[in-house]
């Protein structure tokens, strides 16, 4: 009879120890699955963000056509020509970046050259996006940087200084125009 009971008291099932132990690797496996949909998810969305600077480059070298400069060049005038990506059209003659943030165009004060600002792009996609698509531009500008001045980047590591920025960091890029 003495054995039953024994038996009976290691067969009773999980303690409360045990029960938390598994609750806290039931979590942690629950965040280390958001975390990682996170990085995939901003990693996404930064490819698409430099697809469509490219495309929108594109757009605007369009636009320039016959002008002979980019004097003029607007959101609006862009959106007229449908030279814009469907995913950045927002309302009443605007453009929205893949982050939620505006998309300014306008001549430089060289009218054969535009600059396309892109405004609050996460830190963690500033330097990938500024050093991607860097050669394809006259300069690629961070504002908002470690000193909160204009950085211009030239490099991947001038890129991480300007680029490492708590919160967001506006990227600025300035095309020549052919």
């Amino acid at each position: 009879m003495k054995i039953m009971k024994e038996i009976e008291k290691k067969q009773r099932g999980f303690t409360l120890i045990e029960f938390m132990v598994v609750i806290a690797l039931i979590g942690l496996g629950l965040v280390l699955i958001v975390t990682q949909f996170g990085q995939a998810n901003e990693a996404n969305r930064t490819s698409t963000a430099i697809k469509n600077i490219t495309s929108l480059a594109g757009g605007i070298s369009s636009f320039k056509g016959t002008r002979t400069g980019y004097t003029g060049l607007s959101a609006g005038g862009l959106l007229a020509t449908n030279a814009v990506p469907d995913n950045m059209l927002g309302t009443a003659n605007q453009i929205t970046n893949v982050f939620g943030g505006a998309v300014t165009l306008a001549a430089a004060a060289d009218t054969n050259q535009y600059t396309m600002t892109y405004a609050t792009v996460p830190v963690a996609s500033c330097v990938e996006i500024a050093s991607r698509v860097n050669s394809s531009f006259v300069s690629v500008t961070v504002t908002g940087g470690t000193a909160g001045t204009a950085g211009q980047i030239t490099s991947l590591s001038i890129a991480n200084t300007e680029c490492n920025a708590p919160g967001t960091a506006t990227v600025s890029m300035v095309f020549t125009g052919s």
